[in-house]
């Protein structure tokens, strides 16, 4: 079963429209070990408080920023199913040396 957002992008793409979005991962990686998950650090047990936000609290306390941005440009369906969802590019273009990259 699709998503809103996918089945949203699916239709943009296909009516020649590039669909943009972007995220904040900056908090939650490990760039030198390639490792990039959302429970990475527990900042919540460290500091033994709750810190938990909605992404617009987030972004209106600037605890959060769009730190990584993508660009559909394209979708494979095979019966009608997405296969890939487009292709990935990175603000300043892809990086073929970055552990995450591929």
């Amino acid at each position: 079963m699709r998503t809103h957002n996918e089945a949203s992008a699916i239709v943009a793409i296909q009516d020649g429209e590039l669909v943009w979005f972007a995220c904040d991962v900056a908090k939650q990686r490990d760039k030198s070990a390639g490792i990039w998950d959302a429970g990475l650090h527990d900042y919540e047990g460290l500091y033994g408080v709750d810190l938990s936000m909605t992404k617009a609290e987030r972004l209106v306390a600037r605890e959060s920023a769009l730190t990584h941005a993508m660009c559909l440009t394209g979708v494979d369906l095979v019966d009608g199913v997405p296969a890939v969802l487009g292709r990935r590019f990175w603000a300043g273009g892809p990086r073929q040396d970055h552990p995450c990259s591929g």
